[in-house]
C-alpha cells in the first residue's frame, strides 16, 4: 500500500544543485527524495584515518561575486586551504606546465618550432564541425595530435568527432597564437581555476554548508524515484506516492526523459570514471603540484591529483581516474594493479608503501555533448517545463559545468520559483 504525500516542489537529488535549490525556497514548501544514505552527491567525502579524499577532485573558486558573498564564512573558515594552481603534463617522460598549447616554448626546439608553425598553418579553411577538427583548426596538427587530441580521447573515452565544438564550454583553455605569443615573453594568461580553495574536511564541508538552510525535516534520504507521471503530477518512490505542482529533477537527462516516458532522438551519452584515492607512508618528490595530466595512452590514467599538496600535509595522498566507455562492465580489482604499476612507470611512486586506498565509480562522469543533442535537449526542456517539471545541475541540464555553475543555476530557478509562489499567494 502506498502512502500519498502533497508538496509544492518535489526535488530529486540531494546533490549541490538540490540542496542550493531547497535553501532559495520556503521552509515546508519542498520535499527532497535522495536515493542515496547520505546527501552530497559526487561531492561525498571518505576519511581513512588520516586521509581525506572525495569521489574526485572538487575544488571550490567562487568568482562570481553574489556567491562569494554568500559563502565569505565558509572559505574563511580555519578549515579551507587556499592555493594558487600549479598543474604539470607529463609528456614523453618530463614535464611540460598546463596548458599545453600556452607553454610549447618548454618543448625540445625541433617540437616547438614545428607546434609553432602548426599553430599559424593550422587556421582558416572551413569552419570546423566537431571538438576534433577545432583542435585541429585552432591549434594545428602538432599540438592537436601531441596532447589535446590523446588527452581528451582518454577523457571523454569517444571520438572526439561525436562531440560538439563547445562540448566543454568556458573550461576549454582556448588560445589565440598572438595571447600564446605574450605567454612566451612572460607575460600571465590566466584560467578560470588560476586559484581555488579546498576543505581539510573534503567537499563534504561545503555539503554541511548548504545544509544549514535546508530544511531537514523536508529531506528523504534512501528514497529512489522510479516513475514519474506528469499528466497526474505525482512521482512514485516505492511505497511512496508524492504529488507535486512542481518537480525539479537533477538526476541524468535521459534517466529523467526515461521515468517521464518521453521519446528523443538525439543520443545522450556519457563515460565513466573510475577514481582510485591512495594513501602511502611518504611524501612525493614534487610537493608543489597540485595534480598532473597524463596523455600517453600506455599509461592507464588520464590525471593525477595530490590531496597532500593541496593540504600541505606530509603523506602522499592520491587520486588516479582513469576514462571508460559508458558501457565497460567495471571490476574494480582488475584495474589495482595496473594503477600502481603505472604511477611506478610515471614516477610517481617509488619506495612508497600503501597505507589505505579506496575505490569509486563515476556513472555518469563526463557528458558527450554534440550539436544535435544540445538542440533537441532544449526543446525537451521547455516541453518538460510546460507540465511543471524542470532540470537543472551538472547531469540534469546535461553538460560540462563546475559546482559553482550549479549553485548559481540552482539559485536563480530557486529565486524565480519563490517569486512565482509569492504572487500567487498575493492574488489568492
Amino acid at each position: 500500500m502506498k502512502t500519498a504525500v502533497h508538496t509544492e516542489n518535489l526535488i530529486i537529488g540531494a546533490g549541490v544543485s538540490g540542496l542550493a535549490l531547497a535553501s532559495r525556497l520556503k521552509a515546508g514548501s519542498y520535499l527532497i527524495l535522495e536515493k542515496e544514505r547520505e546527501a552530497g552527491g559526487y561531492c561525498r567525502t571518505f576519511y581513512a584515518g588520516e586521509f581525506v579524499w572525495d569521489y574526485a577532485g572538487h575544488f571550490f573558486h567562487f568568482s562570481q561575486q553574489q556567491l562569494r558573498r554568500r559563502f565569505a564564512p565558509f572559505l574563511q573558515s580555519g578549515d579551507n586551504v587556499y592555493n594558487h594552481k600549479r598543474t604539470l603534463i607529463f609528456y614523453r617522460g618530463r614535464y611540460v606546465d598546463y596548458p599545453f598549447q600556452f607553454n610549447i616554448c618548454q618543448l625540445d626546439k625541433e617540437e616547438f618550432i614545428d607546434c609553432l608553425c602548426g599553430l599559424f598553418e593550422g587556421r582558416g579553411g572551413e569552419a570546423p564541425a566537431n571538438f576534433k577538427e577545432m583542435l585541429y583548426a585552432k591549434f594545428g596538427v602538432p599540438i592537436a595530435e601531441k596532447f589535446l587530441i590523446p588527452y581528451n580521447e582518454k577523457l571523454y573515452s569517444c571520438d572526439l568527432n561525436e562531440l560538439d565544438i563547445d562540448a566543454m564550454g568556458h573550461f576549454f583553455p582556448k588560445a589565440e597564437p598572438a595571447e600564446i605569443i605574450r605567454h612566451f615573453r612572460g607575460e600571465k594568461i590566466g584560467t578560470y581555476n588560476d586559484t581555488f580553495f579546498y576543505s581539510a574536511k573534503g567537499a563534504a564541508a561545503f555539503v554541511e554548508e548548504l545544509l544549514k538552510e535546508v530544511d531537514a525535516g523536508s529531506l528523504r534520504l534512501g528514497r529512489q524515484v522510479e516513475r514519474i507521471l506528469p499528466d497526474r503530477q505525482v512521482a512514485v518512490a516505492g511505497d511512496l506516492e508524492v504529488h507535486y505542482r512542481r518537480l525539479i529533477s537533477t538526476m541524468p537527462f535521459p534517466r529523467l526523459l526515461s521515468m517521464c516516458g518521453l521519446p528523443h532522438r538525439a543520443s545522450y551519452t556519457s563515460n565513466k570514471v573510475l577514481i582510485f584515492n591512495l594513501g602511502f607512508d611518504a611524501p612525493p618528490e614534487d610537493r608543489t603540484v597540485h595534480w598532473i595530466y597524463y596523455p600517453d595512452p600506455d599509461l592507464v590514467f588520464y590525471r593525477v591529483g595530490f590531496y597532500n599538496n593541496i593540504l600541505h600535509r606530509d603523506k602522499m595522498s592520491l587520486y588516479v581516474e582513469i576514462g571508460l566507455p559508458e558501457d565497460a562492465r567495471v571490476r574494480p580489482e582488475d584495474w589495482f594493479d595496473r594503477v600502481l604499476c603505472d604511477l611506478k612507470k610515471a614516477g610517481l611512486v617509488t619506495a612508497h608503501k600503501l597505507l589505505a586506498w579506496n575505490c569509486v565509480l563515476m556513472d555518469p562522469a563526463y557528458v558527450h555533448i554534440s550539436a544535435e543533442s544540445q538542440r533537441e535537449k532544449e526543446q525537451l526542456k521547455a516541453r518538460l517545463a510546460q507540465e511543471h517539471i524542470h532540470t537543472i545541475g551538472r547531469y540534469g541540464d546535461w553538460k560540462y559545468c563546475s559546482i559553482e555553475d550549479c549553485v548559481a543555476q540552482a539559485y536563480q530557478l530557486g529565486e524565480r520559483l519563490a517569486a512565482g509562489s509569492a504572487r500567487e499567494e498575493a492574488i489568492t
